[in-house]
């Protein structure tokens, strides 16, 4: 009888520690991640260099490529080629630049980063190990059950990813170039409901172009007077604001922490 009670109690343990366990390594692998995309952001913040465009050359599949040259630190004036791109480059374009993983020999534009998706993720995988350790265990069982820990942590992935979309859109609208513009034009693509606006704007002196990107509705009409935030790594990359921008990650957030706080409080309970 009591090798028996002693073999119960075994699969008890192994079966509470299997489900800690599996959500352990999930929790890990979400941190592991958002480490990583965090140090790759930072790696390549850290190695910015400023160019000028020099010659802008098409390249396949609709990308093109740019002979650049360096304007400031020890390779200062030295002539180089932009890693091909589909992102707005013109002749005369200051641009900041990093290294190339794909193109070793040459340099990559990226856009500023709209999100702090990397951040969120860490917070997430972090979120998801204390859950691991911290869930209450089945009364009668010894069990930790995973089905009441599904609504609270996909309401905190829900808030997660509000709360990095909605930091994200805040630190670009702060570090952008802010300028006036109008809307020129407007396209629509087959077999999509949306459209997107063109911008025409002042800046360096510059009169330019940009493409802002599809909008679910048109509230831009052509001629209307409009704020551009421009990307302080590319002045050929100009973006609009809308309450859209605002609505989507504001209701995500408040979707997570309103079910976030739901479901603590049935773990309580349960």
């Amino acid at each position: 009888m009591s090798s028996i009670l002693a073999d119960f109690a075994t699969d008890v343990v192994v079966a509470k520690d299997t489900t800690r366990i599996a959500l352990s390594v999930i929790g890990g692998l979400v941190l592991v991640s958002g480490v990583g995309w965090l140090l790759q952001r930072r790696t390549a913040m850290r190695s910015l260099a400023r160019a000028r465009v020099e010659e802008v050359v098409p390249s396949t599949g609709g990308k093109r490529t740019a002979t650049l040259r360096l304007l400031a630190g020890p390779r200062d004036g030295e002539r180089i080629e932009l890693a091909p791109t589909r992102l707005a480059v013109e002749v005369g374009d200051e641009i900041l630049v990093h290294p190339c993983r794909q193109h070793p020999s040459a340099l990559r534009l990226t856009t500023t980063p709209r999100t702090v998706m990397p951040g969120a993720l860490v917070g997430y995988g972090v979120l998801l190990l204390v859950a691991a350790w911290l869930a209450p265990a089945h009364a009668t069982a010894g069990l930790v059950e995973l089905a009441p820990l599904v609504f609270p942590l996909f309401s905190a992935l829900l808030g997660v990813a509000g709360l990095g979309v909605l930091v994200g859109a805040l630190r670009f609208a702060r570090a952008s170039r802010k300028v006036g513009g109008m809307i020129v034009a407007n396209r629509s693509r087959a077999g999509e409901s949306g459209y997107e606006p063109q911008v025409e704007y002042e800046i360096d002196g510059r009169v330019r172009r940009s493409w802002t990107g599809t909008r679910r509705q048109s509230s831009f009409g052509v001629g209307k007077r409009v704020c551009v935030y421009v990307d302080p790594r590319a002045p050929a990359i100009g973006t609009l604001y809308t309450v859209w921008t605002w609505i989507f990650p504001v209701t995500l957030l408040v979707l997570g922490l309103v079910g976030l706080t739901t479901g603590v409080a049935f773990l309580r309970w349960w």
